[in-house]
């Protein structure tokens, strides 16, 4: 809508997409300035630059009205990146009611990128170093202990004043000229016990000083890790390791990283044996049929008709390897594996005794 005039009569000319209407104030009393619209009602129209805000499952269509909307710059937000990349490449514009009824899967393609960001992310974290909590028991003793010497040292320092004074008004010692002194023996036993009273206070004081020293690197440790424990990275990473340790999530990545072999093998297989069949590369062993045709792999094992492991590699779009079948029986890992591991050795002897080829 766009506003033409303001006439003198006060009603107020707009245009509507080639429509002029005349309208009142108080009938467009709600009316603002378009800041953002639909992309369904963004077709045919063009800015110099434009901001995306996708929603779940934008599909190919919407996906390709968005893009090509602004001239010079795009931004996209998303919080979803992988998963945009994944619904992009699906088209949706023959969907009908039913379709809009979701129906999530245990796991589906979303779902297993986010699984594989979140095992990244946390085994990054779990790579860092991070202070470890120190003993609280350890911080107990060394509290206690240091509030007992704390308590003898500052008795040790009053009896030694007091001692001090007791030496220093001592009458002198006896000599024939001084009938009225006191003896040697008591002067010196005074004085020998108030040198081990300063010696007794040197050691409590050595003691407290070194114990208080080790309570004080205790405390800097615990307020480092309190800090540490308390930050809100550190909380979302424990809960993302909480989430890790799930038995579904780690059965799903333990499929996952079975796949991921899996199609390494099926790829080295096909790229070594693999011949052209109508636009599809494909190799028929004995056990197994490999096919490859574009970013979709499938394997299928003698005699089934349909595949037992199927997959889209979206990775170069900034997706994952998307596995849409996954009905592989152990027996099956260990055979492909075990043809493959025969195939490298026989590539390595081939370039040990021929040296290096470029054909195959």
């Amino acid at each position: 809508m766009t506003i033409d005039a303001f006439n003198p009569d006060g009603m107020i000319s707009i245009n509507t997409r080639g429509k002029v209407e005349t309208l009142t104030p108080d009938q467009l009393v709600h009316v603002d300035y378009a800041y953002c619209r639909t992309v369904h009602a963004a077709q045919g129209w063009t800015a110099q630059e434009a901001i995306w805000a996708p929603g779940n499952n934008p599909g190919k269509e919407q996906t390709y009205v968005a893009l090509s909307r602004a001239k010079t710059e795009l931004e996209i937000v998303t919080t979803n990146r992988q998963g945009l990349g994944l619904s992009a490449e699906r088209s949706r514009g023959q969907e009908n009611a039913q379709d809009l009824v979701i129906i999530e899967p245990a796991f589906s393609a979303e779902r297993d990128a986010e699984l594989l960001v979140l095992q990244r992310d946390v085994k990054a974290w779990l790579k860092q170093d991070h202070p470890e909590s120190p003993d609280p028991e350890m911080g107990k003793d060394l509290q206690w202990q240091v509030r007992y010497l704390s308590e003898q040292r500052s008795d040790l320092k009053v009896s030694c004043r007091e001692q001090q004074q007791e030496f220093e008004e001592m009458e002198p010692e006896r000599t024939l000229f001084n009938w009225g002194g006191e003896r040697p023996e008591v002067i010196e036993a005074k004085r020998q016990l108030l040198e081990e009273s300063k010696q007794q206070l040197g050691y409590v004081e050595g003691t407290w000083q070194q114990l208080q020293g080790q309570l004080q690197d205790w405390q800097k440790e615990m307020d480092v890790y309190q800090q540490w424990d308390k930050d809100p990275q550190t909380q979302l990473m424990r809960e993302k390791v909480e989430q890790l340790q799930d038995p579904d999530v780690q059965e799903r990545l333990q499929q996952l990283q079975l796949a991921y072999g899996l199609y390494a093998n099926c790829v080295k297989v096909l790229n070594r044996f693999g011949v052209y069949e109508e636009g599809i590369r494909v190799f028929q062993g004995q056990r197994y049929r490999f096919e490859s045709e574009g970013q979709h792999l499938r394997l299928f094992r003698q005699g089934d008709e349909q595949p037992i492991f199927q997959t889209m590699d979206m990775r170069q779009l900034g997706g994952i390897l998307e596995v849409q079948q996954l009905d592989v029986r152990p027996d099956d890992y260990q055979q492909i594996g075990s043809g493959v591991r025969l195939l490298e050795r026989q590539i390595r002897q081939s370039i040990q005794r021929e040296g290096p080829s470029l054909v195959r």
